[in-house]
């Protein structure tokens, strides 16, 4: 009986050195093309059978990602053992009520946060609902920290830190949510699909990676069934030493 052939283990977009040869191939050939010569990632224009190339690989080996989240410690807890829920009115309901019952939250403030969550908009709603937000790079924390320093700062995401802490209409309410938790990474692994929707393409950021470009920054948002888990690899924290050196706002969400 011949053995199992061995595990290979997902692509780290952050760590060139460690893709496979196929991957590095093509990344090296796509880098020298002249319609790859722009120091913008999002302006990369590879040729068609370079990125599908570079996608068959990603498809076939898997990726690392990221979602930017500040949790409670029995958040963290619930998530390493069931696995990353979707944003859901039903997720945030579970989430007010865990804060409750822990007495960290009032009846008062979980019920502000209901009538006034990013849920609570149709537009917003519809765009969140069952969908899950990550990160393709951990170079994105330093390119894009106005988009994720609130998701550090603000404990439960955006389904919980409202518009109303923008316009600085809730400030008792904002300082509890940045009291609450503590940053966190939530690493996963995503086979690339047609049903994920990657910005910039995954074929841009690895070109942008392999050239070291300064602005290499992505993510992808993809939906996942009502009420389903997707299994999580670990959750980084900031004492952890794989956290990236330039996380934003990290020491001030701490």
């Amino acid at each position: 009986m011949s053995s199992a052939s061995p595990r290979r283990e997902q692509i780290k977009l952050d760590e060139p050195d460690t893709w496979p040869p196929e991957l590095r191939d093509a990344a090296q050939e796509a880098a020298q093309h002249p319609d790859c010569q722009t120091n913008f990632t999002v302006d990369l224009r590879p040729p068609h059978d370079l990125s599908n190339r570079i996608m068959r690989v990603l498809s076939e080996r898997g990726i690392l990602v990221y979602q930017c989240a500040r949790l409670l410690d029995s958040e963290i807890d619930d998530i390493r053992k069931h696995g990353l829920r979707a944003a859901s009115e039903e997720l945030l309901a579970d989430k007010l009520a865990r804060a409750q019952r822990e007495g960290l939250l009032t009846a008062a403030q979980v019920q502000l946060i209901q009538i006034t969550g990013a849920l609570m908009d149709s537009d917003h709603r519809a765009a969140r609902t069952n969908e899950i937000w990550a990160l393709t790079v951990l170079e994105t924390i330093s390119v894009s920290e106005d988009g994720v320093e609130p998701l550090f700062a603000h404990w439960g995401g955006e389904i919980t830190y409202f518009w109303q802490t923008h316009g600085n209409r809730a400030p008792a309410l904002a300082a509890t949510l940045q009291s609450l938790g503590a940053p966190a990474l939530i690493e996963f692994a995503l086979n690339p699909a047609e049903s994920q929707h990657y910005s910039p393409e995954l074929a841009n950021i690895v070109i942008a990676r392999w050239r070291n470009l300064d602005d290499c920054g992505g993510e992808v948002h993809f939906p996942v069934p009502p009420g389903a888990r997707v299994p999580v690899l670990d959750v980084w924290l900031p004492d952890d030493p794989r956290w990236p050196t330039t996380t934003v706002g990290t020491a001030d969400a701490l």
